[in-house]
């Protein structure tokens, strides 16, 4: 091969690379910026949508309060039932500091109570109340709905295309 082939060869590579990097920038890096930042300002989606899909104003009113913490561990309670706050730091991964004031809110505002037991136990568990169960049963419905519309939205790629974005974004989260 001659220097100028090799050259030409190395220049319309890196002119390759360069449209690739302007595609990345356009059609995937400004897309996914603009998810992010959705999802960033709008953090409290579920809790909208909580709030507008309960007929309850005293349900509406106690969502209202809730952060992304404290519907966590509402939904952790609601699926174990019965659990102690032992338990929900162990479960969830959070600090106990967390997780005990998502506790205390939560029991202050009546969503969740403690059981109440014979047994003296030091670390004590709560379950949920009527209006604790309602805003679960809320949750649980959301996510019905935004399964089926992601299973809907999914069925238009094979599975090899779900595999390269998958691996695309695995390797843009470790690079970051």
């Amino acid at each position: 091969m001659h220097f100028c082939d090799i050259v030409l060869g190395e220049l319309y590579e890196r002119m390759r690379s360069v449209d690739k990097f302007e595609y990345f920038q356009e059609s995937i890096e400004n897309p996914l910026t603009e998810i992010i930042n959705v999802h960033s300002q709008d953090d409290n989606f579920k809790r909208q949508w909580l709030e507008i899909h309960v007929k309850s104003h005293e349900v509406q009113h106690a969502i209202s309060k809730l952060s992304q913490m404290s519907l966590k561990v509402l939904r952790t309670i609601g699926e174990q039932k019965i659990i102690s706050e032992n338990e929900l730091v162990s479960q969830l991964g959070f600090a106990e500091g967390v997780i005990n004031k998502s506790v205390k809110m939560l029991m202050h505002d009546e969503i969740i109570n403690k059981v109440q037991s014979t047994a003296h136990r030091q670390d004590v568990p709560f379950q949920l109340t009527a209006i604790g169960r309602e805003i679960v049963a809320a949750e649980a419905e959301m996510d019905v709905i935004i399964d089926k519309q992601h299973r809907e939205m999914v069925k238009n790629y094979s599975m090899e295309e779900l595999t390269i974005v998958s691996k695309f974004l695995l390797d843009l989260r470790n690079n970051h």
